[in-house]
């Protein structure tokens, strides 16, 4: 068995007819988790996290968002705020899983110059062993921290932030992306703006004064980085969002429309049919049906 940090408890516990070894520990949005199975599901519902998991694995599938990705040997998995996840691990697994809450995990952003938008793409990065030791250093220290009486915050957030730019760089390297070519700092800060005030701003305005440039300006830069304009890159973050809640509980429309930040049923309506060719109410039906009087 690896060694682990004196402050975590490692500890056998039952889940069903399955046995699983695990520890963690948990303050103030921070949380770091270490778990080994084998044939075993584990699900995160309705997240609002951002979870970073350092896995080695002989098999299983990882379903984020419902799309598949095989659980092999040496892997970072990453899961952003509005996702959904489920683990199934078929064989031994084990697992160094940091969560960050997402108010931490926007403040996080900001400070960081590194390519968000490419991570979200590359949710699953298979890495090699030498990397995995470096990173489950990483986050070994982070649960040391956190099994403190009184963890250091500031510090918590600068090991998270090293995690996260190593991570970047590993991927960069991996896909052949090289740095020099990367998104702007200047773009990575508006995709970050917009994760942090979407349901409230839905005007370029906003995000062009916030970053201190004309509308033009910004207009230009996503053409020539994302061949997209961005207006649309708000627009696709709000239906992102939209789609989520609808489908998460069969909820009264306006309540979507109120935390979406839209003044009325009739603008909301328009916004989502526009871009799915489906009114809200039929697309929460897809998911809810209506039951037999």
């Amino acid at each position: 068995m690896p060694n682990y940090p004196l402050a975590l408890k490692w500890i056998t516990f039952c889940a069903g007819n399955v046995k699983v070894c695990g520890s963690h520990v948990e303050h103030q949005g921070f949380l770091f988790k270490l778990w080994r199975v084998t044939n075993y599901t584990i699900q995160i519902k309705n997240n609002e996290k951002f979870v970073f998991t350092l896995l080695q694995s002989k098999g299983g599938i990882h379903l984020i968002d419902q799309k598949k990705y095989p659980l092999e040997s040496y892997q970072i998995h990453l899961i952003f705020p509005g996702q959904s996840s489920s683990f199934s691990c078929m064989e031994e697994t084990t697992a160094y899983q940091f969560k960050l809450s997402r108010q931490n995990f926007e403040k996080l952003c900001l400070c960081l110059p590194i390519n968000m938008k490419l991570l979200m793409h590359h949710p699953i990065i298979d890495i090699t062993e030498y990397q995995f030791e470096i990173l489950r250093n990483d986050l070994q220290q982070i649960g040391s921290e956190l099994s403190r009486i009184q963890p250091l915050f500031p510090l918590l957030g600068n090991r998270a932030s090293i995690s996260l730019q190593e991570i970047s760089r590993i991927l960069m390297d991996r896909i052949g992306y090289p740095q020099s070519s990367s998104l702007s700092v200047t773009l990575n800060k508006f995709l970050e703006l917009i994760e942090l005030h979407y349901k409230e701003q839905h005007d370029v305005a906003y995000y062009a004064d916030a970053l201190n440039m004309t509308e033009n300006a910004l207009r230009k830069l996503t053409k020539y980085h994302m061949s997209v304009a961005p207006l649309k890159l708000i627009h696709l973050r709000l239906l992102r969002e939209a789609k989520r809640l609808l489908r998460a509980a069969p909820n009264p429309i306006k309540a979507t429309m109120i935390e979406l930040g839209f003044q009325d049923l009739s603008t909301f309506s328009h916004f989502f049919k526009k871009r799915t060719k489906m009114s809200p109410s039929a697309y929460q039906q897809k998911y809810f049906p209506p039951k037999n009087s």
